[in-house]
């Protein structure tokens, strides 16, 4: 899996610079992984004694499948439970298919299957089905990788009204009877990589137009590299430096935005720590309606 979304900061301080060019460290990951997988039955053997100890694992992401693993191959009986109907969590109702293709996600389950452990998918934990109480009397030990699914939200003046950019790729992941819907004209706020799938997925799902908000210039956007040539290529418009400061509802149901721009590139203590300190130089206003 990492040989398909690690972002490989790596390669660009990698040492081979000083001979000819970094190692594509991804590329080797992803090559060894795709073998792996097809090789399932040598790469993912059951353990070769067993230690009479059950343990269960909640959540059926990257955390989750990985303790799962090495939990099978050290002999434990190992069960992972997970809400939703598939395995893979971020992994698969996140990120998009053109990123991470659900065959690859169905393969890497069978091959952990294949180990002898089992997934109990659907199972909710909580009020609406077993407690942790009802989970120690089951096993021996528990591992919690419930993962992060609530998305970041942005402290602006009725920013109650923005929609989550991590609950629209999980709402078009899921489908269903009422998958996500999308405007003619669509603004994306962040320079991320779930910015870039937000944006690129809208475009597939038909906004005509999309605007890309971030603090960052093209350059020091914080999405991996190759994905945001992506967007340029795709020609979706962006705004940098600058982003917004409220929004509201206008007659229609459509949004508008005061807007807040900086016209100025951020130093690298501004990349490295993710915001924007504040200069001498004034910042100036505008607005913009969408």
């Amino acid at each position: 899996m990492t040989g398909r979304v690690c972002p490989h900061p790596c390669e660009s301080d990698c040492n081979r610079f000083g001979y000819d060019e970094p190692v594509s460290i991804r590329e080797v990951e992803r090559v060894l992984g795709d073998y792996a997988l097809a090789h399932a039955d040598d790469f993912y053997r059951p353990p070769a004694a067993e230690s009479g100890k059950r343990v269960a694992v909640v959540g059926a992401g990257p955390a989750g499948l990985t303790a799962a693993y090495f939990l099978r191959r050290a002999g434990h009986d190992v069960t992972v439970l997970d809400q939703m109907p598939e395995a893979g969590g971020m992994l698969t109702y996140s990120i998009p298919a053109y990123r991470m293709p659900k065959d690859v996600m169905t393969a890497q389950v069978r091959a952990l299957e294949g180990m002898g452990i089992r997934f109990e998918l659907g199972a909710a934990l909580g009020a609406e089905g077993a407690s942790l109480d009802d989970l120690r009397k089951r096993y021996e030990a528990l591992f919690l990788a419930t993962g992060l699914w609530q998305g970041k939200s942005l402290r602006l003046e009725k920013g109650e009204l923005l929609d989550s950019g991590l609950k629209f790729l999980i709402g078009v992941q899921v489908g269903g009877s009422t998958p996500p819907r999308v405007g003619r004209r669509v603004l994306v706020i962040g320079g991320g990589s779930v910015a870039v799938d937000v944006a690129l997925t809208a475009r597939r799902l038909g906004a005509t137009e999309v605007l890309m908000a971030c603090l960052e210039s093209q350059e020091t956007m914080p999405a991996i590299p190759r994905m945001s040539s992506r967007h340029w290529r795709k020609a979706s418009p962006s705004c940098p430096l600058g982003g917004p400061t409220a929004s509201w509802n206008r007659r229609g149901g459509s949004q508008a935005w005061n807007w807040c721009a900086a016209p100025r590139s951020l130093t690298k203590a501004d990349v490295s720590r993710r915001r924007l300190t504040r200069r001498s130089r004034p910042w100036s206003r505008r607005t913009r309606s969408w």
